[in-house]
């Protein structure tokens, strides 16, 4: 049997000590949170249901939000496109019928049904986050990952990640993110209460990887009005845009959305998405839980509830 390596196991634990005492004071508020486990309509599993603060019903299509309506989930039972954790009733939303990866091809989208979204107040902050895996050697070119009426997460020609904010302005990450075919944590955040200095910063973790900061830069503040009340409609699409242009090619999971209504606790810190990864990523073995101790076992009985929603 191969010997755990407790040197890579006890950084853990100090790490999750740390985020644990940010998390208890951190304002930010779940708004979306889209991990394609929750049917709102079992047998025929086309809709998963969204269990942040706003709610909401999101459909599966196999183009654009006039296309058929589809069953678009893979487990891991089912092959290489199982969710993040690993786990044999862990889903993701499957967008390899896509006809390519981004401009110029066609495939399916997530878009949240009417009436579905309960009203959310205008954010000052916010983060997005995700996981995504490529379905061939190709690398996210050019996709649309997230888009809400005014925000969005795209990536872009090699390798990058844009935030966008109103079409008018947007911010470009360095290009650390052309990994294919493995699972590729990514998050962006944006913090309004910055007066001066970089108010967006990049992420990126993986299976095997801490979180990370790719690169910070500074977005025009003047084109920012806040995220607007998610109601009725809401205008949120995951995979792909409204005209069917930039789909991804591959398989996304645990997409969410936080904010914060003043201040920056809506922009989580690289603790704060850290913690984030580690509950999504397969659990550890029984060994190094004994070796992370009680905060080990914190984390293991957060991701078992998880895994009975």
């Amino acid at each position: 049997m191969k010997p755990q390596n407790n040197n890579r196991i006890l950084p853990v634990l100090l790490q999750l000590c740390a985020v644990f005492t940010l998390a208890s004071s951190a304002h930010a508020v779940l708004l979306f949170d889209l991990d394609f486990n929750s049917y709102s309509n079992p047998g025929t599993n086309n809709r998963v249901q969204s269990t942040g603060a706003a709610g909401g019903t999101f459909e599966l299509r196999r183009s654009t939000t006039a296309g058929s309506a589809a069953s678009l989930l893979t487990t891991t039972a089912n092959g290489v496109g199982g969710g993040v954790s690993g786990r044999a009733d862990d889903q993701s939303f499957n967008e390899t019928a896509a006809t390519g990866m981004g401009t110029g091809y066609t495939g399916p989208v997530a878009y949240n049904v009417a009436n579905t979204m309960s009203g959310v107040a205008a954010q000052t902050s916010v983060t997005i986050a995700a996981w995504f895996k490529t379905d061939s050697t190709t690398s996210i070119t050019s996709a649309r990952l997230f888009e809400t009426g005014n925000i969005s997460m795209n990536s872009a020609a090699s390798g990058e990640i844009t935030f966008s904010v109103n079409g008018a302005n947007s911010v470009l990450s360095s290009a650390a993110y052309g990994a294919t075919q493995e699972w590729v944590f990514v998050a962006a955040t944006f913090d309004g209460s910055i007066a001066s200095g970089n108010n967006v910063n990049f992420y990126i973790g993986g299976l095997d990887r801490e979180v990370s900061l790719v690169s910070s830069a500074r977005m025009n503040q003047s084109n920012w009005a806040g995220l607007p009340a998610l109601t009725s409609g809401g205008g949120i699409r995951i995979g792909n845009v409204g005209n069917n242009t930039r789909p991804f090619d591959g398989y996304l999971d645990n997409v969410q959305l936080y904010g914060e209504t003043s201040g920056g606790g809506g922009a989580l810190g690289r603790d704060q998405l850290e913690l984030l990864r580690l509950s999504q990523i397969p659990e550890p073995s029984t060994s190094a839980a004994l070796v992370l101790g009680g905060v080990g076992t914190m984390l293991l009985l957060r991701r078992r509830g998880l895994a009975g929603r």
